[in-house]
């Protein structure tokens, strides 16, 4: 049996957040989006009879979705998490072979291996995700040891998870 303890605030779940956003198809999407209504502006604007700032709008959007979209994220990111119920309280998780069960103040979960969805293992921690993109973090120091790590994801290879690393 492993058990993992932390403080369930920003700074322990930023990195579960990051890791979640890589696994995402519109993280991969935007900058490819703002990349195109760029040069689209570009394009307009060398091209076009009219001024070139008439197609500064496109432009201007266009940085705004590649450098804005990563800030905002992680800015609702912080906003939901200081807004929660659970904000402050410590976490446990503890792992055995056939269950995962999660207590915190006010409440107390069970669920067997078989009823995740899939699992990423990193050298960071490992993101448990209970539905397509409804996940939990147990950062790495969260465990005792390192070796914890390494006996959850045989947990998770044991009991069929599809897991990502």
């Amino acid at each position: 049996m492993i058990t993992a303890r932390y403080k369930w605030e920003i700074g322990a779940l930023r990195k579960g957040f990051a890791i979640h956003r890589k696994t995402l198809r519109v993280t991969k999407l935007v900058p490819i989006v703002a990349i195109f209504v760029m040069g689209w502006g570009a394009y307009e604007a060398i091209t076009a009879e009219h001024s070139w700032t008439e197609d500064l709008p496109l432009l201007f959007f266009g940085a705004l979705l590649l450098f804005g979209a990563r800030p905002l994220a992680f800015w609702q990111f912080r906003r939901a998490v200081r807004r929660s119920p659970s904000y402050g309280s410590e976490m446990t998780y503890t792992f055995d072979p056939e269950q995962i069960v999660i207590s915190g103040e006010g409440h107390h979960s069970t669920f067997t291996w078989k009823k995740l969805y899939s699992a990423t293992v990193s050298h960071e921690g490992v993101l448990l995700y209970t539905q397509k993109i409804l996940f939990h973090w147990v950062p790495a120091t969260a465990f005792a040891s390192p070796s914890d790590i390494a006996t959850v994801r045989g947990y998770l290879e044991q009991n069929g998870v599809r897991t990502r690393n």
